[in-house]
C-alpha cells in the first residue's frame, strides 16, 4: 500500500503542529480512513491522541502504543520476522489503489 495520506495524531485544532514530524504518519488511504473512523481503536493503538497539555510527552506515548502494536514484544530496533510478529486478526481494509 503507498502512503497517500498525512495523518496528524493530535490534530491542529487540538494543539498539535502539522510540521513536526513527529506529529505526522504517511498512510495509505484506507489505514487513514480506518484510523478516522475507529477513534476508539486509534488511541488505544496510538495513532490518535485525543487532547494534549505536554504535547511531547503524549506523543511520545502514543509512538511506543504504535511500536507495541507494530512490533509486539521486540522493539523497533530490533530484528524481527514480519511474518510472526504480524497481528493477522486485525480486519485491515483493501487498498483503494
Amino acid at each position: 500500500m503507498t502512503p497517500t495520506d498525512v495523518h496528524e495524531i493530535l490534530t491542529r485544532g487540538r494543539g498539535g503542529d502539522i510540521l513536526d514530524p513527529d506529529n505526522c504518519l504517511a498512510l495509505c488511504r484506507s489505514c487513514h480512513h480506518w484510523i478516522t473512523i475507529n477513534p476508539a481503536w486509534a488511541a488505544t493503538n496510538g495513532f490518535v491522541v485525543s487532547w494534549s497539555v505536554t504535547v511531547d510527552a503524549d506523543l511520545a506515548a502514543a509512538k511506543r502504543a504504535r511500536d507495541q502494536f507494530v512490533y509486539g514484544n521486540v522493539g523497533p530496533d530490533e530484528e524481527f520476522d514480519i511474518a510472526v510478529e504480524w497481528d493477522d486478526s486485525i480486519d485491515w481494509p483493501e487498498d483503494d489503489d
